[in-house]
């Protein structure tokens, strides 16, 4: 696992909207607060969260 893989996974679970989101941002975000993990292991309800922080849409 390392970054590469971690902002494609992130850019799979926005699917057609990933340009409407900060993919970077929401990696390091993510990287912060858990370390360099696959998403299926965050709580879905933190992932959702972190990704609605990095909207750029609104």
């Amino acid at each position: 696992m390392n970054r590469n893989d971690l902002t494609a996974q992130i850019a799979s679970t926005l699917g057609s909207y990933e340009a409407d989101y900060d993919v970077e941002g929401i990696a390091d975000e993510i990287m912060d607060a858990y370390g360099l993990v696959h998403v299926d292991a965050i709580d879905t309800d933190a992932y959702w969260a972190i990704v609605e922080r990095h909207d750029q849409a609104q």
